[in-house]
């Protein structure tokens, strides 16, 4: 990941036509990170994707049916779950259910 004013160095030597390859030299960078960089038209942020597959996928509908008949306990939403083959921790569930508590 390259920072924004690493952006601007690397682009402001290339405008005074220094090579790709010395840039890379004297910044201590991969010339391909160096080339990446020259298309870039302005520096971008880091951005992290995000993973929508996770360890509850499976289970989400059966937590959310089960909910309120559980009065938005985690504990015994995870202790039903584990009788369902759930592989997770508690610590997974809890941080599933307590947004849920909240609405």
């Amino acid at each position: 990941m390259i920072k924004s004013d690493m952006w601007h160095e690397i682009h402001s030597r290339r405008r005074l036509k220094e090579t790709k390859k010395s840039i890379a030299r004297a910044l201590g960078l991969h010339i391909q990170t160096i080339r990446k960089v020259l298309r870039q038209a302005a520096p971008r942020p880091y951005e992290r994707t995000k993973d929508e597959r996770g360890i509850l996928t499976p289970y989400k509908s059966y937590i959310l049916q089960r909910l309120a008949a559980v009065g938005y306990c985690a504990r015994s939403i995870y202790e039903e779950l584990q009788a369902r083959g759930y592989p997770g921790c508690y610590d997974t569930v809890k941080r599933f259910v307590s947004p849920l508590r909240a609405i």
